[in-house]
């Protein structure tokens, strides 16, 4: 029997499919593997870049604004940003071609937002980046990098977090390219903590040096590279009211050649913005939106910025006086404007009532308002009205001017003097869109608040009325004086004489009427009343016997002058009011 050693077909079949077998599960595996080292890469690469923004941020706190990182303000202290603005910062590096690659699917991720976050409770920022506005979280980047498969990773897959002893060197390049080392002892620090490390390093005459970048030149030792250059100072001055937080944080610091700092302000008190002028012309550059100063190092030099302010504008209102040339201030309407014609154009839209706009004047912030003009006629068509004489102007109405207009402010007073014919007085007055009044003193008064006033004086024939004259007897001769006592009672022509001297004529003290020489004359209404004086009974007596007699003059019933009366006592008659004169004779001896 023949002994055959070789394999049969089929024997062969069944170990190439055994082989297929092995090969296939073999380069899953490795592809799961890679897949998860990707996976592990991107995740790690996320965690960077969030690591690396909360840390500059800690040492960059002016970036957190719309005029630094954050796209539009930030917002219950938080705002937006994108992957590709972090790294045109300079807070991470590009891939290539200024671009962030995901390694799993080499996908860019410039456009990613994050999300920048203070917390001003320990005073730290964190972020988060999102992936089509869905936050991610910083320990699960599954949205974007992917899921793992599950196999277990080695223990020595190193993170970039993982710490480890590090000995940093500067180096620092000299302006004629040559290197200068210096070393600093090992410090333990994670990969992605190397860089801002390396910018953060202190050493002597640093502020003429400028931050180029780091290099991991081998497992222990990290070379952290400056560059010589001039370093430029920033002042600011300040004017009233403008006040820049930190201000210290910006001046007491040198700057590089093109380096860019932003500034923010605001303003306190009654004050605003006015100008900001720069002494290195366009390098500094005003954000009206958000109160900001951009001051960029575009020139070898120091750079001075001046951010001016000015008062706010105390707007005062003066309204014409109705009945004179000057102008009345109203506190009521004082506000605070910024500009001129903030100013003005406040004056132009609160006016009151009956008054017009006139002018703003800015030298002293004031609105002036005129009074509103009546057009005003006068009529004269009572010819009983000989003149009409017109205040304030002086102008005078008469026969032959029996129509005046003119003009003249709302609510000012005008008076009209009517001069009436013999035999007439007022009577009334027709007054249409204006208040007339007529005064003590015979004149009339108008107000008006009208465009249109019109005025018609009218007259009255003035009734008959009695003269009462009143005459008093004299008190020491025999003559009556004569005054006008009345000249307001109309004639009655149905009342009898006696009644009309009963109730003209009165009872006087000290007088007695005489009825029976007072006359009515009828003819002139003319009522005379005579009163002659009482008479009163005066005794003298003597009463010392050293008195030989006196003299009394005058009498009331004969002229009895230097009469020596010698009785003990004697009464004689007089006028009331009369002069008595009386001298007293006696005997010339000791016992005067």
């Amino acid at each position: 029997m023949k002994n055959n050693k070789g394999f049969t077909f089929v024997e062969l079949l069944v170990v190439i499919a055994l082989l297929s077998i092995v090969l296939i599960l073999t380069i899953s595996q490795v592809q799961r593997v890679n897949n998860n080292s990707k996976i592990k890469l991107c995740k790690n690469k996320l965690s960077l870049i969030e690591e690396s923004l909360n840390l500059y941020l800690d040492n960059n706190r002016d970036l957190f604004s719309n005029s630094g990182l954050c796209e539009e303000e930030p917002v219950s202290n938080s705002c937006y940003t994108s992957v590709l603005k972090i790294a045109e910062q300079g807070i991470i590096d590009y891939d290539k071609d200024k671009n962030i690659i995901n390694p799993v699917n080499n996908k860019i991720l410039n456009d990613y937002k994050v999300k920048i976050i203070y917390d001003s409770s320990n005073d730290k920022f964190s972020s988060e980046i999102q992936k089509e506005n869905e936050t991610v979280s910083d320990k699960n980047y599954d949205t974007i990098c992917g899921k793992s498969t599950g196999i277990k990773e080695e223990d020595n897959d190193k993170s970039i977090f993982d710490k480890k002893s590090y000995g940093f060197n500067v180096i620092k390049i000299e302006e004629d390219g040559s290197e200068v080392v210096i070393n600093f002892n090992a410090v333990e620090k994670a990969p992605n903590e190397i860089g801002n490390y390396c910018k953060d390093l202190n050493f002597d005459r640093k502020d003429e040096y400028s931050y180029v970048n780091y290099e991991i030149e081998n497992d222990t030792t990290v070379n952290c590279r400056y560059k010589k250059g001039i370093r430029y100072s920033l002042s600011i001055i300040n004017g009233n009211g403008i006040v820049i937080d930190n201000i210290d944080k910006y001046t007491n610091k040198k700057y590089k050649l093109n380096e860019s700092v932003t500034i923010k302000f605001r303003i306190d008190g009654n004050y605003l913005y006015d100008f900001f002028s720069c002494n290195v012309s366009d390098s500094c550059e005003y954000n009206p939106n958000d109160s900001t100063i951009k001051v960029t190092f575009k020139n070898e030099e120091d750079i001075v910025l001046t951010i001016n302010s000015k008062d706010m504008l105390n707007v005062k209102m003066f309204y014409e006086n109705p009945d004179t040339d000057f102008y009345d201030y109203d506190s009521s309407g004082d506000k605070l404007v910024a500009t001129d014609v903030d100013a003005e154009n406040y004056c132009k839209s609160n006016v009151k009532n009956n008054y017009e706009y006139f002018r703003y004047d800015s030298s002293d912030n004031s609105c002036y308002y005129k009074l509103k003009r009546t057009n005003l006629s006068f009529n004269l068509s009572d010819t009983n009205i000989v003149s009409v004489l017109v205040n304030p102007g002086s102008k005078t109405m008469s026969g032959t001017t029996s129509t005046i207009n003119d003009y003249y402010k709302y609510g000012q007073k005008i008076t009209l003097k009517v001069n009436y014919k013999n035999g007439y007085e007022y009577d009334s007055i027709v007054c249409i869109s204006g208040e007339c009044t007529l005064n003590d003193d015979g004149t009339i008064t108008l107000v008006s608040y009208a465009d249109s006033v019109s005025i018609a004086p009218k007259s009255k024939k003035i009734p008959p009325k009695y003269m009462v004259y009143h005459h008093y007897q004299d008190a020491d001769e025999n003559g009556y004086s004569s005054e006008l006592k009345n000249n307001s009672v109309s004639v009655d022509d149905t009342i009898s004489d006696s009644t009309l001297l009963s109730n003209l004529c009165d009872t006087v003290e000290n007088y007695n009427f005489i009825s029976s020489i007072s006359y009515y004359d009828k003819s002139n209404h003319e009522v005379n009343c005579y009163y002659d004086r009482r008479l009163f009974n005066v005794t003298f007596r003597k009463g010392d016997k050293y008195v030989s007699g006196f003299n009394l003059a005058p009498s009331s019933n004969s002229a009895v002058t230097n009469a020596n009366i010698t009785d003990s006592s004697v009464t004689k008659t007089y006028r009331f009011g009369q002069e008595i004169l009386t001298s007293i004779s006696g005997y010339s001896s000791e016992y005067e």
